[in-house]
């Protein structure tokens, strides 16, 4: 089931960056509008946020809310698929994303590192980030291509992933039944704890800029003629770098070299438009990306208590 969970995960991923790079492009299309690209963002991102509060209160067991999730995804393409040029199709489109990426991803990283198998949680959570880091960096490219020869083979072809997807987690929902305890885990003792606070805060900064490349670098990047291809592409090389060459303490000095790298790259993406300081800022970026997130499920892999480390899981993917 390990083979089968990661290619989950290298599907979510794959489909997901896929659709992020252009879906700035297609909403713009639809609706003519910079603005509208924030709306849907911002209902995607309140759509995942609202989906794991309740999650992170809920008991029982994982297969129906695995299944749940990924039937969501893939309701959420076949809207896409039948009105890829309505805008108000995107509103339902983001709340479907919503709670696919809400719910899938996290219970991928519970199952990699099952309480069963701790001995191999370090290397089953540097293969989930080296899935996560191939599928997002040739995402991107491979979407530019399929969008720039047809839009509806593209929206076919994740489709097909979709039902992969909604198969193999069928699969693991099947030969997987933890259970969601009933212990206490309670968000605000969570953040509280000193071994996660600093790493949470920097993940909360990561993914608010991170949104923000997402949401508009596609957008700048087509106007300057750069590829966005080529920077999600450096971005996940040096991700996938992080998960063998960087170690991360949870020191004081590790995560100030972090903060510092990645504010470095976000003021070359700000202030630069030449492709050689773009690029590498991407890789810087993907960097620290890759370092702190590896930091973080290293810790919530050591919890013992599968609710709890699957909420701790929910707060970052």
């Amino acid at each position: 089931m390990k083979k089968v969970a990661l290619l989950s995960t290298f599907l979510v991923n794959m489909i997901f960056m896929m659709l992020t790079t252009l879906l700035p492009l297609l909403i713009y299309d639809a609706a003519h509008s910079y603005s509208s690209v924030g709306i849907i963002l911002f209902i995607f991102m309140l759509s995942v946020i609202t989906t794991r509060i309740i999650v992170w209160n809920k008991s029982g067991s994982y297969r129906s809310t695995l299944m749940i999730g990924s039937i969501c995804f893939l309701s959420c393409f076949v809207l896409l698929y039948l009105y890829p040029k309505c805008f108000f199709s995107f509103f339902p489109d983001a709340v479907l994303l919503g709670i696919g990426i809400g719910l899938i991803p996290p219970l991928m990283l519970t199952f990699l590192t099952d309480s069963s198998n701790k001995k191999k949680y370090g290397e089953n959570i540097g293969q989930y980030n080296v899935m996560t880091a191939i599928s997002a960096a040739i995402g991107p490219e491979i979407a530019n291509l399929l969008f720039n020869y047809s839009i509806k083979f593209l929206l076919f072809i994740w489709l097909g992933g979709c039902f992969i997807l909604l198969i193999s987690n069928g699969l693991i929902a099947k030969h997987y039944s933890f259970q969601n305890s009933n212990s206490n885990s309670s968000v605000i003792n969570f953040i509280k704890a000193k071994s996660s606070i600093v790493p949470l805060l920097l993940l909360a900064t990561i993914s608010i800029t991170y949104g923000t490349i997402i949401g508009y670098l596609p957008i700048y990047f087509e106007r300057i003629s750069v590829s966005i291809g080529l920077f999600y592409l450096f971005f996940w090389m040096a991700y996938t770098l992080a998960q063998f060459i960087t170690r991360i303490k949870g020191t004081k000095s590790s995560y100030a070299v972090i903060i510092i790298l990645m504010t470095f790259s976000l003021a070359l993406v700000s202030f630069q438009n030449n492709f050689f300081c773009l690029y590498s800022a991407g890789f810087i970026y993907g960097l620290c990306y890759g370092s702190i997130f590896k930091s973080y499920y290293s810790q919530m892999a050591l919890i013992k208590d599968e609710r709890q480390k699957n909420n701790g899981m929910e707060l970052s993917v």
